[in-house]
């Protein structure tokens, strides 16, 4: 959340989301963070995005309804400074998904992870970041996600002269979406200026191969700048 005061020159949008549901909805969540020990970071997150089935058998033996189903995303993650040489991120996540309360159907459950590491060595810079999704993992509010993704990436970057930096990168996936096979490969460099009290200015170069295009249906390369 933003602790700053707004300015006359911002706006703030509020969405709101009505909709009739056969069954009672209900959507929650929460997150609890703190500092066990020095240099330590942890964090849980829940989600719930669930229906309230009724329970007289009128309405648990109704055809013309459609099933209740609950959804919920837990998810813990934490850090850990390295000293001086930088910060050692994780996170795992799990979903489960109960496409039939009433009856009760079988839950389908899937699990995701990822691992980070960011590092500052003098001049140079290093990112990366390793994640893995497996087929069943179901994200809250995401009606066609990507299933079984394998994604790495690393950006390395090195300060010429302050406020002058340049950085190359490059992040590869691997996934599925609605059983097609796709892959993709980015190679990026970029040149940023920053100075302390004016605007940032950044020029970029990114080689993008995708194996299968959503349009064309075949291997696409393309060169964005």
């Amino acid at each position: 959340f933003r602790k700053a005061p707004l300015t006359n020159t911002q706006i703030v949008e509020v969405t709101f989301d009505h909709r009739n549901t056969a069954h009672p909805h209900q959507t929650l969540g929460g997150r609890i963070s703190g500092k066990p020990v020095e240099n330590v970071s942890l964090g849980l997150t829940y989600l719930g995005d669930s229906d309230i089935p009724g329970t007289t058998a009128a309405t648990a033996g109704s055809a013309t309804l459609p099933p209740a189903v609950s959804h919920t995303v837990t998810g813990l993650d934490g850090s850990l400074l390295l000293g001086d040489v930088g910060v050692l991120s994780a996170e795992i996540a799990e979903s489960q998904r109960n496409p039939d309360l009433l009856n009760n159907g079988s839950i389908e459950k899937g699990r995701a992870g990822k691992l980070g590491l960011s590092t500052q060595y003098g001049p140079i810079s290093l990112q990366g970041h390793f994640r893995r999704v497996s087929d069943l993992f179901l994200p809250i509010a995401d009606p066609n996600p990507k299933q079984g993704l394998t994604e790495h990436a690393a950006t390395l970057g090195y300060t010429i002269f302050d406020p002058l930096k340049l950085e190359g990168g490059y992040s590869s996936e691997r996934y599925r979406l609605n059983n097609t096979p796709y892959a993709s490969d980015t190679r990026t460099g970029r040149v940023k200026w920053s100075p302390t009290n004016w605007p940032s200015l950044t020029a970029s170069v990114s080689d993008v191969s995708d194996s299968t295009d959503p349009v064309l249906g075949q291997k696409v390369d393309r060169l964005t700048n």
